[in-house]
């Protein structure tokens, strides 16, 4: 269905009304700018929207905005995914606020601020809404969701990641109160996808597919290597998924926890788009308190190929530089908070998380459109694990960046 008719317009209307109260116009208009793409977000609908508004000095401006909206079936929203919205409308009501704050009352030449603008959040009966600012007037650009980065865009998210774990460290040890209360009652998507009834059963198809696909296409030395490893987790792979992701842990920061290719859009310098000038973080709907490794797993296994791979020392030092000097900056120690050798620690932890993880978020990165399920044609609570299950069997993408994966799980286990 098309997402302009499933948003009425005056709940449009409605809806962005709130989000410009400040500007304070005596009139507006708003005009329909597109929709997203089928495979750019599985869980929500986004609508593209311009407003022009006049205020009181008969001045006219006008406003480029999104505005996400989840799905209202009601399968659908009895399941895990409910959280998703919870969770991003506690990181920019609750969470990024005082991030923002903090790194401004110290007053540094750089900061983290790879976070659209948000102009409002709605949670209405059924339905919850966000409102954020249009990046691409400003000149940021998706990247092809089905293809690799390159090394340049690889390191310039890493900084920011670097930037935005050193504020948790920074805030928990300077304003323990303050940290404690972001992150109190913070909505856990992620937890709890792993436990719902409706989802969880996905991981043991999900994970025998991918690695049938593996030995379909002759990699049956590699499959064996990688479950002597993993043969713990055969029966309860959601449980020990769980468990690896839930340990609470003092060097645990805000995360994002969602990093596949379309969750960044860049800015280039000229018609460079080799090496991105500036990188903006989309959808913190995963965001939860957890290790840092967790957002380096989603890099490195979301959006990296053999290629970026063999520069993980490389790309995992351009992290921690970025981390320690920012962590630095405002005002704790990074090698007493998170030195180094923790973030390795770390990294075989959360690895297997991440090798185990990739195969379901892979399969709905890398198929093609008309293969990718719809949310909001749910019939049934049964049909939500049918729709998480995608074939990968022919899928040649989806066997090069997995066995990429595995290999480099095997190889790069510190």
């Amino acid at each position: 269905m098309d997402q302009t008719k499933a948003v009425l317009k005056n709940d449009l209307i409605s809806w962005v009304a709130k989000a410009v109260e400040r500007k304070n116009f005596n009139t507006f208009k708003v005009t329909l700018d597109g929709t997203s793409e089928k495979c750019d977000g599985y869980i929500g609908d986004i609508v593209f929207v311009n407003v022009t508004g006049t205020n009181t000095d008969n001045k006219e401006e006008t406003l480029h905005l999104v505005v996400k909206h989840s799905k209202q079936n009601d399968y659908f929203r009895a399941s895990a995914f409910k959280h998703m919205f919870d969770a991003e409308i506690h990181f920019y009501d609750k969470v990024y606020p005082v991030l923002e704050r903090f790194q401004l009352e110290k007053k540094l030449s750089v900061t983290f601020s790879a976070v659209p603008k948000c102009l409002k959040t709605l949670c209405l009966e059924k339905k919850e809404v966000l409102i954020l600012e249009s990046l691409k007037p400003q000149g940021y650009k998706l990247c092809d969701r089905r293809k690799p980065l390159n090394i340049f865009h690889i390191k310039a998210i890493l900084e920011q990641f670097g930037r935005l774990h050193a504020l948790s460290f920074a805030l928990r040890d300077q304003r323990r109160n303050e940290f404690e209360a972001i992150v109190k009652n913070y909505p856990d998507f992620l937890g709890n996808f792993l436990r719902d009834k409706l989802t969880r059963g996905c991981f043991r198809p999900v994970l025998n597919n991918a690695l049938k696909t593996l030995l379909d296409h002759g990699e049956a030395e590699l499959v064996n290597k990688f479950e002597k490893i993993i043969a713990k987790y055969t029966d309860n792979v959601a449980d020990v998924m769980a468990k690896i992701v839930d340990e609470d842990e003092e060097q645990s920061v805000i995360v994002h926890s969602d990093g596949w290719c379309n969750n960044y859009m860049f800015k280039y310098k000229g018609n460079n788009r080799t090496s991105p000038s500036e990188v903006v973080i989309l959808d913190w709907q995963l965001s939860h308190l957890r290790s840092p490794a967790l957002d380096l797993c989603y890099v490195f296994y979301a959006t990296a190929s053999s290629k970026e791979l063999k520069h993980f020392d490389q790309l995992m030092k351009t992290y921690y530089a970025s981390f320690s000097s920012f962590l630095t900056a405002l005002g704790s120690d990074p090698e007493k908070l998170f030195p180094f050798s923790s973030l390795k620690v770390h990294w075989r932890k959360y690895s297997t998380f991440g090798v185990i993880f990739m195969a379901l978020i892979l399969s709905f990165v890398l198929c093609d459109k008309e293969n990718a399920p719809d949310f909001g044609d749910l019939l049934s609570e049964n049909g939500l694990e049918d729709m998480l299950v995608i074939d990968v069997s022919k899928n040649e993408l989806f066997f090069e960046r997995y066995r990429d994966i595995v290999r480099h799980y095997l190889e790069c286990r510190f």
